[in-house]
């Protein structure tokens, strides 16, 4: 499995053996009859394995999973409103009732609800001391980053936002020589009390329209690019990269007919380990 997506962290301590005991304490447990979301951590790889963590060589792999109970806010409203309209024919109803009813009534159908689940794969590089999430979502990588915590790890980020990068990357043809940029961009700018997003792709895309754009406050916030021509990719301000795409001939340097977990995880974590450590070179030129 390859992620599509990556945050990258920096590694300042660590206890594994702690930090394994401690996520296999988070294990996740499915939700009960009355719960509306449960969380929890399990085996990336192996299914119904007792260990959540998945240690192979310097690299340690987990995965949090979410089920959450999908529940229309519709179905919860007419039923209560049939409920209220009865009452109602023999006396007054408070708003207060009104809402505990809904409340009674979503408990209700919680048992019938069906159930959404979202996997977030990561995995700590012990040797590099990087953590790397699969996710660009702030409130993903918040909850894993919150449960990790829990388990003593200590981190920080790998660099700090940089709202010009982007920019300067297209506008000056500054980017690196690793980097070749791609036809597709978003820009952001805030003017007065409202936000301007706007999005643009095609070989046109420093056109007038974009440099008046940048021009009077806006700046990139994405930019789609190729790395060394192994990665193609969307990057933003963070450096958080998305719809990551290993290239030609990156996935076949793993020789086996049957790729392994372990061979595919292996591969993934020294690219990414190359992509990391250039990106702070990224950081050190500008």
């Amino acid at each position: 499995m390859f992620f599509k997506n990556l945050t990258a962290f920096k590694i300042t301590d660590v206890n594994i053996d702690y930090l394994e005991e401690s996520l296999n304490k988070l294990a996740f447990k499915p939700c009960s009859n009355l719960q509306k979301s449960s969380r929890g951590f399990i085996n990336p790889f192996v299914k119904d394995d007792e260990k959540c963590l998945f240690r192979f060589n310097h690299l340690a792999a987990f995965c949090l999973l979410n089920e959450d109970k999908l529940l229309p806010a519709q179905v919860i409203n007419e039923q209560a409103q049939e409920h209220i309209e009865e009452l109602e024919l023999t006396r007054y109803v408070s708003k207060k009732e009104k809402t505990q009813i809904k409340e009674d009534v979503e408990q209700r159908l919680l048992p019938q609800a069906f159930s959404k689940f979202k996997k977030t794969f990561g995995y700590l590089d012990l040797t590099n001391n990087y953590l790397v999430i699969n996710s660009v979502s702030d409130k993903q990588v918040t909850e894993v980053l919150e449960l990790l915590q829990r388990c003593e790890l200590k981190f920080e980020p790998v660099i700090k936002e940089e709202t010009d990068i982007l920019t300067t990357w297209l506008v000056d043809n500054a980017y690196p020589v690793d980097v070749e940029l791609a036809d597709k961009c978003k820009l952001t700018s805030a003017v007065g009390d409202s936000i301007a997003n706007i999005s643009c792709q095609g070989s046109g895309m420093l056109n007038d329209n974009i440099k008046a754009f940048i021009d009077n406050g806006g700046y990139i916030t994405e930019l789609a690019i190729v790395w060394r021509e192994q990665l193609a990719m969307v990057t933003n301000t963070k450096f958080q990269f998305k719809s990551i795409k290993f290239l030609d001939g990156i996935k076949d340097l793993n020789k086996e007919d049957n790729h392994s977990h372990e061979a595919d995880l292996l591969l993934m974590a020294d690219v990414f380990t190359d992509l990391i450590n250039t990106m702070q070179s990224w950081m050190e030129t500008d």
